[in-house]
């Protein structure tokens, strides 16, 4: 018997999509208690659309309710739709075309699949939630060399089904996996955007890492171009994460920024996640900003310079670069003098126009700032409350 994870593939231009969240806690189908005791890490404000999809994976209960939560978007400004494709945040599935959909339908039309129906741009395209599970081990254990593999022996005679996780584990794992039935199936038409990976049988011992890097978890070079043909970002994923060097390009093909994200022996919260020091740049070359990550999220200070002479201009100072973080700013004159400083809240997030989706940074002046001439004196104090000036007092 041989099992394969069934997932998309990023050996093209295929779009990407986000979930994004319009999910209330007031649409779960679980108590604040049951919400508490398996998602005992999170605030239950917190609790998100990707939390009722874990806790409903491991129950096998429908998902047909949370397609009125869900709105694609897209980070491309130009996306190429195949017919299978990346959902991020909803459990590992996969979202498919009304053409890869009808054509699963055809064979496995009495299988306990849902088909989730959600549009991007007026364009029908289906989350596929396949609700048939099979236990599979994962071990986290520095003494077992592998993430997981799943228990042949206790496969049921299904071509197509989920992993229920068992074992020594701290993450939950989520995926599609499928027998040759389902493998070939797929092969024989003329779908595109999907990849099989060979799964191991948990009875057949462990294998070394260098089979298992060969075989199931292997690096994958990566990179995409604009129409114009200029490069748009390289870089390297590995398990459906982007690891290690990465860079990014300007629509004119010149550097705009990057940096590395933590690769394969980097600690289980940093793998895919920015660490390190991230430049970008203006697109006359000149550095715009250095500043660090620290498991995805800025850590100490940012230094952003003149587009035209490269002087410092801007210095932002991150404690913990969790969201709503007062942040201390320092502006300066081009003769390296200080010109004002104070702290403001960095408002940042996602937002979505036209079906593509972007992130936007806003900045709301709270508390105490200083301005200063060019020689040095303090000129003015003012207080700010939510960009509202309240106070001001000059010298």
């Amino acid at each position: 018997m041989k099992i394969y994870k069934f997932k998309y593939s990023f050996d093209n231009d295929e779009a990407m999509f986000d979930a994004e969240d319009k999910f209330k806690i007031e649409n779960s189908k679980f108590t604040k208690e049951e919400i508490k005791k398996e998602c005992y890490w999170l605030d239950i404000k917190d609790f998100s659309l990707m939390n009722e999809i874990m806790m409903r994976e491991r129950r096998n209960i429908s998902m047909d309710d949370l397609k009125n939560c869900i709105n694609l978007v897209t980070e491309d400004k130009i996306s190429k739709l195949t017919d299978i494709m990346h959902i991020a945040g909803f459990g590992g599935t996969i979202l498919l075309s009304k053409k890869a959909k009808e054509h699963i339908q055809k064979k496995y039309k009495d299988k306990n699949i849902e088909y989730l129906e959600v549009y991007y741009k007026n364009i029908p395209l289906y989350i596929m939630n396949v609700m048939e599970s099979e236990e599979c081990y994962v071990d986290d254990s520095p003494k077992i060399d592998y993430e997981y593999m799943l228990d042949f022996s206790k496969i049921k005679d299904n071509d197509i089904f989920r992993a229920r996780e068992i074992g020594n584990f701290k993450y939950a794992i989520s995926g599609i996996y499928c027998n040759e039935n389902f493998k070939n199936y797929i092969e024989e038409s003329d779908l595109k955007g999907y990849k099989f990976i060979e799964i191991r049988d948990i009875n057949d011992g462990i294998p070394m890492q260098e089979e298992k890097e060969e075989h199931i978890f292997k690096e994958e070079p990566t990179r995409e171009f604009s129409p114009n043909g200029n490069l748009r970002y390289e870089g390297t994923i590995w398990k459906g994460y982007r690891i290690n060097k990465w860079r990014y390009y300007h629509e004119d093909g010149s550097l705009e920024m990057e940096g590395n994200f933590g690769g394969k022996d980097a600690e289980i919260l940093e793998i895919g996640e920015q660490i390190g020091e991230w430049r970008y740049y203006y697109k006359n070359g000149n550095i715009k900003t250095i500043g660090y990550f620290k498991k995805g999220k800025k850590k100490g200070i940012f230094k952003t310079y003149d587009e035209a002479d490269g002087s410092l201009w801007l210095e932002q100072y991150y404690e913990t670069g969790k969201e709503n973080e007062l942040i201390k700013c320092k502006f300066y004159y081009k003769n390296g003098q200080l010109l004002k400083e104070g702290t403001a809240y960095e408002r940042s997030g996602w937002e979505t126009k036209e079906g593509k989706r972007y992130y936007k940074i806003d900045w709301e002046i709270s508390g105490e700032w200083k301005y200063y001439d060019i020689t040095g004196k303090l000129e003015k104090i003012q207080i700010f409350d939510k960009n509202n000036l309240i106070e001001e007092k000059e010298f």
